[in-house]
C-alpha cells in the first residue's frame, strides 16, 4: 500500500530559490510489522501540502493494531505536519492503537522536544 502526493509550489531545489522545475513529494507506503501492527515509511516533505493526507493516510489503520512511522527519509516538517501528527496520534489513540515514530532525523528530534512532542508521542530516533 503507497500513495505519492505531490506538494504544491515546491522543488527540488533549495527552499527560496525560484527554482521550481521538480516538484518534491511524499511518498508513504505500508507494510506489515509480523503482527505488531503497521509500518508506514514516509519520504520527503511534510508540509501544508501534504499533512491532512499524512493524517489520514496514518489513522486508516482503524483495526486497533499500532501504527510505526519511520521518518529516516523526512527532508521537512512544519507546524501542519506536526498538527496532523498530533490529530492521528489522537485518533489512533481513541481507537486503542498507538502512534509511535522511528528513525527520526536528529533536527527534526529537536524540534519534537522543543514542541514537548516528545511527551506526547513516542519518539526513537534510532531505526
Amino acid at each position: 500500500m503507497g500513495l505519492c502526493l505531490p506538494q504544491a509550489g515546491s522543488s527540488s531545489a533549495p527552499r527560496g530559490s525560484g527554482d521550481t522545475a521538480m516538484p518534491e513529494l511524499l511518498i508513504l507506503t505500508t507494510a506489515a510489522i509480523d503482527g505488531a501492527g503497521h509500518l508506514v515509511t514516509a519520504v520527503g516533505e511534510i508540509d501544508t501540502a501534504t499533512a491532512a493526507a499524512l493524517a489520514e493516510y496514518l489513522v486508516q489503520f482503524d483495526d486497533g493494531s499500532n501504527v510505526t512511522v519511520d521518518f529516516s527519509g523526512v527532508t521537512f516538517l512544519d507546524a501542519s505536519g506536526m498538527h496532523a501528527l498530533h490529530a492521528a496520534h489522537a485518533r489512533l489513540g481513541r481507537q486503542g492503537s498507538t502512534l509511535s515514530i522511528r528513525g527520526t532525523p536528529p533536527l527534526l528530534l529537536r524540534l519534537f522536544q522543543i514542541a514537548g512532542f516528545d511527551q506526547v508521542l513516542n519518539l526513537d530516533a534510532d531505526v
